[in-house]
């Protein structure tokens, strides 16, 4: 929450608790018959002021964060370097290949740096191959010592021969997760993604507590695809970046991630003819996944005791009144004293 949200919170919350006696005040004062005349006045306007503050609170609540964590099977991973740091890649292991398919003599020595933008993808194919694939600029070197630095596009395939196999493929940066099982893409015999999804959003009160919003993970369609941005052309944007790895198994690649993204969008195999196909980003019938206000009120334990607190005031400003005037009755006048007839 802003400190100026918070500030306007606080000024109306005090203007309405301060309002609130000089209600009990009148009503009580007013004894059980002014109770009786002004049974609405007690009993609506408190809960009108408790309404206007609720609503206030959710105004100047902050938008919800969401936190992903992702995890399982996958035969293709992509990637936009945001930080060239944690995306260098060990290349002993690796070959290049030239546009042609034809192999490079010289395998890599050192580490595989991608340049700030460039798109890495890594992918494997259904015989238990390992691609990696460098779009927009990379750093390497060679077998022969010689240092390659440039804006251009390289492939990489994981050779035996070159050294050990890869331990570890880093992922910073927004990404694509899964291939597009629709529309006739030629899949082949690809590997269908096993892949769960784990949401949790942050406190308002503290930013590093996390409560969860599902009780179980979701688990993805097989076929289906997993993106944090919504346009290709929002690869540039730092909030949709996962943080994670992959390393290759029998299965093809088996991740870990997480990612603050305000929405992860998972495509479908199965089309959705009421969605319109966006050529751009390639979007068809995505469903989105986020925390949204509704969900945030219902599971931030912070605001749950502020709704129950408020529920209980309200509860009391409604019964107060009369509850005083119950017990506040006007004495009944003693009899007079008759004197005893002689």
């Amino acid at each position: 929450m802003s400190f100026t949200r918070f500030q306007r919170f606080k000024t109306i919350l005090s203007v309405c608790i301060q309002a609130m006696p000089k209600f009990y005040q009148r009503t009580t004062a007013m004894g059980a018959e002014g109770v009786r005349a002004m049974r609405l006045g007690p009993a609506i306007i408190p809960l009108v002021l408790v309404g206007f503050v609720y609503v206030t609170m959710i105004w100047v609540l902050p938008v919800p964060s969401s936190v992903f964590f992702m995890r399982g099977t996958t035969e293709e991973i992509h990637f936009w370097v945001q930080n060239p740091e944690m995306a260098v890649l060990d290349g002993d292991g690796l070959r290049l290949v030239y546009d042609n398919g034809r192999d490079a003599e010289d395998c890599l020595i050192g580490d595989l740096q991608p340049a700030v933008g460039a798109q890495v993808s890594y992918e494997m194919t259904d015989t238990g191959d390992l691609f990696i694939i460098v779009k927009n600029g990379a750093s390497f070197t060679t077998a022969a010592k010689e240092v390659v630095k440039d804006g251009g596009d390289f492939d990489f395939r994981q050779d035996s021969v070159c050294g050990r196999a890869v331990s570890r493929l880093p992922i910073y940066g927004p990404a694509i997760v899964g291939a597009n099982f629709r529309h006739g893409a030629e899949n082949g015999g690809r590997v269908l993604p096993d892949i769960r999804i784990e949401l949790y959003g942050r406190s308002v009160r503290d930013r590093s507590n996390l409560y969860a919003v599902w009780s179980a993970p979701m688990t993805v369609a097989p076929g289906a695809q997993i993106r944090t941005l919504d346009n290709l052309s929002a690869s540039s944007d730092a909030r949709a970046s996962i943080v994670g790895y992959a390393v290759v198994g029998d299965g093809g690649l088996n991740f870990q991630a997480v990612s603050e993204a305000p929405k992860v969008f998972v495509l479908s195999p199965l089309p959705n003819a009421a969605a319109e196909y966006d050529p751009a980003t390639g979007l068809l019938g995505a469903d989105s996944i986020y925390v949204d206000r509704f969900t945030q009120l219902l599971s931030d334990p912070v605001i749950i005791v502020v709704q129950v607190m408020m529920l209980m005031l309200s509860f009391l400003v409604t019964i107060g009144p009369a509850v005083a005037a119950t017990f506040k009755r006007p004495r009944s006048a003693a009899p007079p004293d008759q004197g005893h007839s002689e």
